[in-house]
């Protein structure tokens, strides 16, 4: 899916857009019991940063529904890059109808080109679309990990 496609989506849409892609929803099956508001089946993690990046989106009262969003398939969301596509971990709808798109990157690759690439790019589409992209990421030593990345999310969409 391009950026562009998401424009004007509202929960309907993109229930019924998920339904076509990843066959009818089951909700009482407890892979998706497990979480609030995420409509598909999550592949694994990445990281343990990355499942609380998760759980955060999962528990937010502003979302409405989330998606684990997987890499290099024909309907997963992505954004152009110099050398490819870059797909985000997450992307969310929030309550207002915001679409918001989150990649966790790790310290390490913070000032890593391809990383700069991405949240340049991220923001361009939260720009150009009126959506939020963020980029949390843990500082070395932080003992409130999941805290870190919810002021982080949370952060993004309150200066929407």
């Amino acid at each position: 899916m391009q950026f562009s496609e998401i424009e004007g989506w509202t929960a309907v849409n993109l229930i019924s857009w998920l339904d076509g892609k990843l066959g009818t929803l089951d909700l009482s099956q407890p892979v998706l019991r497990d979480w609030l508001r995420r409509v598909n089946k999550v592949p694994a993690f990445d990281s343990e940063e990355e499942f609380l990046c998760a759980q955060v989106t999962d528990q937010l009262p502003d979302v409405e529904f989330w998606i684990r969003n997987v890499e290099r398939r024909s309907d997963s969301f992505s954004l152009p890059t110099t050398l490819g596509r870059f797909y985000p971990d997450f992307v969310a709808l929030l309550r207002d109808g915001t679409r918001l798109v989150v990649e966790y990157k790790g310290q390490h690759l913070l000032n890593n080109p391809d990383t700069k690439e991405k949240q340049d790019i991220g923001e361009l589409w939260a720009k150009e679309s009126n959506g939020v992209f963020v980029m949390p990421s843990i500082p070395s030593g932080t003992r409130e990990r999941k805290n870190c990345i919810e002021q982080a999310i949370m952060g993004a969409i309150a200066n929407v």
